[in-house]
């Protein structure tokens, strides 16, 4: 896997001979102010009430009160157990409600965060008027703006900024800034008894697979594995060319007040402009994801890309899983995928094709391809082949020795199209015979 740093670019909009520049927005004015985590005090337990002494009516009496205070004793342990085994860290069952965040409406806050890789000359400037102009507020953590090495921080501040988020009850929605490496290292550091008492959806892909695994696994909640905010990094810079292309007069895209160039009004974006450009299909995806409370039923799937069965069967549970390396990564360690019951969706980019066999075979052998249900299998892009190893031969080698349902070419990874493609919620899997496929999934991926 191999996430390349974004290089700094302004937002610069050229038309009609006329020079429009957008200052770029400075990250440091959109930071939140310090967001205290204040923790739910323990509710004190009152004592039990204790069975009052009697005069030694008998000894048998005393022993008998002393045997059931003790069998009702062991009954309390044993149920307080089996609650906690059941709120274990293990993946839910395919047919689990998780819990879920809210679908987002005008006026409603985003956070972005960076709980991996920085950004290079902190280049999120578009994403983020990008966000304002669909009506939403938008705070940016610390991490956004710092670096240490390729990380966007320390572990620490990465953690911190992340459990601030989930906290801040005007943050309605969490966007990771972009993927990399680095959240495995901040799993020990987050506050799961808080998110999962703050439930909100969380965005993202690529390194982020850790923490739809992990949120999922220990707070038992729902995630979307979708566009992050570096993925709308030239989403202005699309538009224009589009603009310009079209042939759209400039008095036709431009708001009222945009003479001003504040932060808060560079322009209005017509969506419909951005057909036929690289942006249409993953921002179509958004907007309609995150606002959404149906169930996005039959995936839509870019024009020209069709399903295609690898192993035909049908299967219904569940959608884990996210990048391959990241998921083998996990493998035996506390946070690794269960997926019982489950879907199990992976993809992957710029690794040699020796090395995804390998990362298949661990599934296998671990032990996690016995416990799903079926395959999806997204984006693999810039993988390299050789004469006599390709691809496709090891992945049909793969579907065929799990023997589970398979189905490839679902438009989600780091290919150029990325669907909103929520984790954690029940979806149905068929894989024809004739080659044709569908996956449906049936709820809401927010409430």
């Amino acid at each position: 896997m191999k996430n390349p740093i974004s290089k700094f670019s302004k937002i610069a909009l050229l038309a009609a001979g006329i020079g429009l520049m957008a200052v770029p927005v400075q990250a440091g004015e959109m930071l939140p102010a310090a967001v205290e985590i204040i923790e739910d005090e323990e509710a004190e337990t009152e004592p039990a009430d204790l069975a009052p002494e009697t005069d030694s009516e008998t000894e048998t009496a005393a022993a008998d009160t002393e045997t059931e205070t003790e069998t009702e004793t062991e009954t309390e342990i044993i149920e307080i157990e089996t609650e906690a085994d059941e709120a274990s860290d293990k993946t839910p069952k395919g047919t689990l409600h998780l819990r879920r965040g809210k679908a987002l409406k005008k006026g409603d806050c985003i956070g972005i965060t960076a709980p991996a890789y920085h950004i290079e000359d902190d280049d999120f400037n578009q994403t983020v008027l990008f966000l304002k102009k669909l009506g939403y507020k938008v705070k940016v953590t610390d991490s956004c703006t710092s670096s240490m090495g390729k990380l966007a921080g320390s572990d620490k501040q990465r953690a911190d900024d992340l459990n601030a988020l989930f906290a801040d009850d005007e943050v309605d929605a969490i966007l990771c800034l972009r993927g990399g490496y680095g959240c495995i290292r901040i799993l020990d550091l987050l506050d799961y008894d808080m998110i999962a008492a703050h439930p909100k959806v969380l965005i993202g892909y690529s390194d982020i697979t850790v923490l739809h695994t992990v949120l999922m696994q220990k707070c038992h909640l729902a995630t979307v594995h979708g566009p992050m905010a570096s993925s709308f990094n030239h989403i202005y810079s699309e538009y224009i060319q589009q603009v310009f292309k079209e042939r759209v007069e400039l008095e036709d895209v431009l708001s009222e007040d945009d003479a001003a160039l504040s932060a808060e009004n560079v322009f209005d974006m017509d969506i419909s402009l951005l057909k036929g450009t690289p942006a249409e299909y993953n921002v179509t995806q958004f907007l309609n994801g995150i606002t959404s409370t149906e169930p996005i039923g039959d995936i839509s799937l870019p024009e020209g890309e069709t399903l295609k069965t690898m192993v035909p069967g049908s299967a219904e549970g569940i959608i884990v899983g996210g990048n391959l390396t990241v998921l083998t990564l996990l493998l035996g360690t506390q946070y690794e995928l269960r997926g019982d019951g489950a879907i199990l969706f992976i993809e992957e980019e710029d690794e040699d094709v020796y090395q995804i066999e390998g990362m298949l075979r661990q599934l296998i052998v671990t032990g996690l391809t016995d416990r799903i249900s079926g395959i999806l299998i997204g984006e693999m892009t810039g993988i390299k082949e050789y004469e006599d190893r390709k691809l496709e031969d090891v992945l049909r080698e793969f579907a065929d020795q799990v023997g589970k349902p398979c189905i490839e070419g679902v438009p989600a990874g780091h290919g150029e199209n990325n669907m909103f493609l929520p984790f954690g919620v029940q979806a149905e899997m068929t894989a024809n015979r004739d080659g044709s496929a569908r996956v449906t999934l049936l709820e809401a991926a927010l409430e």
